[in-house]
């Protein structure tokens, strides 16, 4: 069912994001842009966002590790001072790369959301004084909205709005195209 191709879709979102993410290959830096413009054509724009916000998140948060590893982890032998200081070093060095994957990602997010013609859907849902009766079902209106996807431009709002806060002009875009004013006016005044 939709349930079922919702996870599907949800699993290959995350991964696509962890091939971004590898450094190595240089994917988001040359062709990140058109991944999420392409994945935004082959599945809904606000389901692709929203995915791609909540793993942002989750990297962010250090939530991306595998709660198992941990207990293999603490089942070990304690490591000495010495490498307990170098594993720290390791540690902040991999949250600045998260912050900084996080960051880039987003700033991505909102440029092609800006943009992309791909992305009228959810431009549209995003606005909540169009009524979503009346956009036209390919432009993101209700008949086209699948019901694993947030539908309110609240929730969509909210979900994204969480992640791109790492990066202030991201959000601040997001809140202009939301019509969210007075959040916007927060971000300009912290600035």
């Amino acid at each position: 069912g939709a349930e079922g191709e919702g996870c599907f879709g949800d699993r290959m979102l995350r991964e696509v994001a962890e091939l971004l993410r590898d450094s190595s290959n240089g994917l988001l830096e040359r062709r990140g842009s058109y991944v999420l413009r392409h994945m935004c054509v082959v599945m809904d724009p606000a389901r692709v966002y929203t995915v791609l916000a909540r793993h942002l998140w989750a990297i962010e948060a250090g939530a991306e590790d595998d709660p198992m590893e941990d207990e293999d982890k603490d089942a070990a032998a304690e490591p000495d001072a010495a490498e307990a200081d170098v594993s720290a070093g390791e540690g902040e060095l991999a949250d600045e790369e998260s912050a900084e994957f996080a960051f880039v990602v987003v700033e991505m997010m909102a440029l092609v959301l800006l943009t992309a013609p791909e992305l009228a859907p959810l431009r549209a849902r995003l606005q909540p004084s169009v009524p979503a009766a009346i956009v036209p079902p390919m432009a993101g209106g209700s008949l086209a909205v699948p019901t694993h996807t947030p539908e309110t431009a609240a929730e969509v709002f909210g979900c994204l709005f969480k992640t791109w806060a790492c990066n202030p002009v991201a959000s601040l875009l997001l809140c202009l195209l939301a019509e969210q004013y007075e959040v916007a006016c927060g971000i300009v005044q912290r600035l």
